[in-house]
């Protein structure tokens, strides 16, 4: 597993829980940076720094912090229906395990079965939850297009 600078990056990772004043200004960043970049078929002005506050209210943050670099990427989690509502990774910081282990560490702490969306356009991601055994739910639309659900039991 390597990135930029790095000989042995998981390592150095370490996934903990997101702290409000520590972490909020680059999990924002991280949040509006990778969904611009991700998701190419959206204008990425949509995407702001701004979004973040609003679009996690309630949830259960948990953080990768990279010694080297920081936070590197982050999941969040809907408690009440065992939904993972979001998971960014850094682009340099991608196929080294980091969002393997947001994913196994928030799995630790929800029931079953867990569930997630993903947009069907972000084929990268929809691989990665098939490969780890998620199955597909339910299909539908919204404002960024169209969206299948991932259960795992």
């Amino acid at each position: 597993m390597q990135a930029p600078g790095s000989e042995n990056l998981f390592t150095q990772v370490r996934i903990r829980s997101f702290e409000p004043p520590r972490d909020q200004l680059k999990c924002r960043q991280i949040y509006a940076s990778v969904r611009a970049a991700t998701f190419s078929w959206i204008s990425p002005k949509r995407f702001k720094e701004s979004d973040f506050a609003p679009d996690i209210v309630g949830e259960t943050l948990l953080v990768a912090d990279d010694a080297a670099n920081g936070i590197v990427g982050f999941i969040g989690i809907w408690m009440p229906e065992n939904f993972i509502h979001h998971l960014y990774v850094l682009p340099a910081f991608h196929r080294v395990g980091i969002g393997r282990a947001l994913l196994e560490t928030a799995l630790e702490i929800i029931s079953r079965p867990a569930k997630l969306k993903c947009q069907m356009a972000n084929k990268n991601a929809c691989q990665f939850y098939r490969h780890l055994g998620w199955r597909e739910g339910e299909q539908g639309f919204d404002d960024i297009g169209r969206w299948v659900e991932f259960i795992l039991d």
